[in-house]
């Protein structure tokens, strides 16, 4: 088959690898983020909140963001981008109570 051949080059083989261990980490967060947020409220209300600003802005800016990351070094926007979200599910860590709910749709945006 021709799409295995590509698996046969190193650089693509470990990209791939890695974005596919990366997309298993963000449906995981993804889940963990529902389960807490259903826990904390109880509300299905929160759970489409979150849902809505976790699709919203990758409707919004994924264009731009696309054409963005071609203008730049792409390892740099990986990283970049990378290190930004990992800042941004860090703050979930204070997410304790139903007062802090507000947190799960805002750092939603950067999952």
């Amino acid at each position: 088959m021709e799409i295995l051949k590509a698996f046969k080059i190193r650089d693509f083989r470990t990209l791939w690898i890695g974005q596919f261990i990366s997309q298993i980490g963000d449906y995981l967060a993804l889940i963990a983020a529902l389960v807490v947020i259903q826990k904390l409220s109880g509300s299905a209300l929160w759970l489409g909140f979150t849902a809505m600003a976790l699709t919203l802005p990758q409707l919004l800016f994924g264009l731009v963001g696309g054409v963005m990351a071609d203008r730049f070094d792409r390892k740099k926007v990986m990283v970049i981008s990378d290190l930004a979200r990992a800042a941004a599910i860090l703050i979930l860590i204070w997410a304790k109570s139903p007062r802090e709910l507000y947190l799960f749709p805002l750092v939603g945006c950067f999952m």
